[in-house]
């Protein structure tokens, strides 16, 4: 069984690009984790959709408790697969 993505990457493309053409901003939201995709891959997630679509990455974390295990929470989210288009990582 052969497991598709929701839209291939052109008509992704091609639909963000349509969509968001008069906006000065466009926000994509992923949905569970950042690498969590289609099964156990990194198939449709929102690692992949920022990688098709070459849009920066915002990762958003919770640390509450934390204090330096922070730091080393964002150093392995980028270890496992670092996005080539990173803007930062605040915290709430």
């Amino acid at each position: 069984m052969r497991i598709r993505f929701f839209l291939e990457p052109q008509p992704m493309r091609r639909l963000v690009s349509r969509v968001g053409a008069s906006a000065d901003v466009s926000v994509l939201e992923g949905a569970m984790g950042y690498y969590d995709g289609i099964g156990q891959t990194e198939r449709a997630s929102a690692y992949t959709v920022s990688q098709i679509l070459e849009v920066p990455t915002l990762l958003v974390l919770s640390p509450k408790g934390m204090g330096c295990s922070a730091g080393a929470l964002c150093q392995g989210f980028f270890a496992v697969s670092p996005p080539q288009f990173h803007s930062g990582h605040p915290f709430k």
